[in-house]
């Protein structure tokens, strides 16, 4: 396997090792699996303020099935969406 090549989705800054990303999985207001990768703590920050992430409503269950609805520890060498 490949390590993937992330770009940032706040400051389209591109990396490897992501260690800071949004996951759709536990937010009900998307509808299918959405990764958005960031470079950074700040850019984390700064989106989630510019989208009040923090008030998005959770995901109740039962949860989405598949396996591309599994929980990751890792996104390096995931094949996600991103929107």
């Amino acid at each position: 396997m490949t390590k993937k090549l992330h770009t940032c989705y706040n400051c389209k800054n591109v990396f490897f090792d992501a260690i800071y990303w949004f996951d759709s999985l536990y937010a009900e207001n998307y509808k299918k699996r959405i990764i958005k990768p960031f470079c950074g703590p700040k850019c984390v920050e700064d989106w989630y303020e510019a989208n009040n992430a923090i008030n998005f409503p959770l995901r109740k269950p039962p949860y989405p099935k598949g396996d591309e609805w599994k929980p990751t520890q890792n996104i390096d060498f995931m094949d996600y969406e991103n929107d």
